[in-house]
């Protein structure tokens, strides 16, 4: 496994580097470390917003001449350009495709020459207001899979920004202004609260890039907005009682059933345990709701655990979905009976055995053959307090040392008899 390098820039901009001499393609991309954790509690989208005014134009190319280069060498900004989904970061670069050096160069110094011209326009600004509204609605509000999501996040916390989605409050959305946007922007993106990633380059000549585009870039950070105080929100709340919010759409054929437990945040000891335990009690749940139902008019299609971890919050959470409202409660209860199993009973070997293989080949696979799944690495450790990514490095490691009696420590840890629930149900 090569280890990512990091270098850093006069302004002090940190830069992180994995060279492969054998690619013929490579990953280039710019980090702010501003997610939805970061938008102010009356302007909650911001982020988001910010993000989509940004890559519009520079001061040496119009709108219409950025949309061209973004058609000719990415067929269009959509799936480039992200706020990513452990909320603590934007993202300016491609993470679903790799490209040639030359043409990497190109979309590089574009991206790069948007966010040092800061150009942003009362006309942009309410184009993407609109864009950001249908978005909303597009891949979120009618989207049935990403609404318990959303409701076992709220049930969860009270005052974590956690609780609240990347694309925010609509109304905040549509009444934040010009001068907003760019007091975000110049709180936000700054060479301090900036990276850059590049994957394929050698050190040296990541470096020259790096300087060529940001060395001489040093604008002044200007506080507007209040910094995150991190006591003031329930990071790893108590619950003192079984957290539910449920939720009768129109349209919607099944019940969506999620069940979730807080734990520590990104820096935790027990983050890897966590993230097998979460696919080891999924794939009991797919044995048990999928494979054992022989009923036409019950069973789910699939069966997922989820970790998600920020240093604002953690959470681990199950979810299905079935056409049967008993089924659904009786889904629920196998999720609960398997998280109660790991606190008394050892892990089957076989079964723990085949999670920790997994986990650790795809830990491998992102350093050797899939640079847009290290880039995603990278973006979490730097904007999550693991800037000198010793943590992100030592995942693989961690991931082999998980013994039966570790899952067991810390299934009794986080698995308490109060958790979070959150059901999506059709309107009868």
């Amino acid at each position: 496994m090569k280890k990512v390098s990091i270098g850093k820039l006069s302004n002090g901009m940190k830069v992180y580097i994995q060279y492969d001499f054998s690619a013929s393609s490579c990953l280039w991309g710019i980090g702010i470390k501003a997610g939805s954790l970061y938008d102010p509690q009356s302007l909650l989208g911001m982020a988001h917003l910010t993000e989509h005014v940004m890559c519009a134009e520079s001061k040496n190319l119009s709108n219409y001449a950025a949309d061209l280069l973004f058609e000719k060498f990415t067929g269009g900004p959509e799936g480039n350009i992200m706020i990513s989904t452990d909320k603590t970061c934007t993202f300016f670069g491609p993470l679903n495709s790799l490209y040639y050096e030359r043409h990497m160069k190109s979309l590089f110094e574009m991206l790069s020459q948007i966010i040092k011209d800061r150009v942003i326009t009362e006309d942009r600004l309410a184009a993407e207001k609109a864009a950001i509204n249908n978005e909303h609605y597009l891949r979120g509000v009618d989207i049935a899979e990403t609404i318990p999501s959303e409701l076992i996040h709220q049930a969860l916390y009270e005052t974590n920004l956690a609780r609240n989605g990347i694309d925010g409050n609509m109304e905040h959305v549509r009444s934040a202004t010009l001068k907003e946007v760019r007091q975000f922007v110049k709180q936000y993106y700054t060479p301090q609260n900036m990276f850059l990633i590049f994957l394929g380059p050698n050190f040296q000549k990541a470096m020259e890039i790096a300087k060529q585009n940001f060395g001489d870039w040093d604008p002044p950070k200007i506080q507007t907005f209040p910094p995150i105080n991190i006591k003031s929100y329930d990071i790893f709340p108590v619950l003192n009682s079984i957290k539910s919010l449920e939720l009768a759409k129109t349209g919607t054929s099944q019940y969506h059933v999620m069940v979730g437990f807080p734990t520590e945040t990104y820096l935790s000891h027990d983050a890897t345990a966590l993230d097998i335990i979460a696919q080891l009690i999924a794939f009991r749940m797919k044995r048990r709701l999928r494979d054992a139902n022989l009923d036409f008019n019950k069973g789910t299609y699939r069966a997922l655990g989820f970790t998600e971890r920020t240093f604002l919050h953690g959470i681990i959470y199950f979810g299905f979905a079935t056409l049967d409202a008993e089924f659904a409660k009786y889904g629920e209860n196998i999720i609960l009976e398997e998280c109660r199993k790991l606190k008394t009973e050892l892990a089957d070997p076989k079964e723990l055995d085949a999670c920790i293989f997994n986990s650790y080949y795809q830990f491998l696979d992102a350093f050797k053959n899939c640079p847009a799944d290290l880039a995603d690495m990278i973006l979490r450790a730097a904007t999550n307090g693991d800037t000198e990514l010793e943590k992100m490095h030592l995942i693989g490691q961690n991931t082999k040392n998980i013994t039966r009696s570790k899952i067991r420590e810390v299934a009794n840890k986080y698995f308490t008899d109060n958790y979070a629930r959150a059901i999506l149900k059709p309107v009868l």
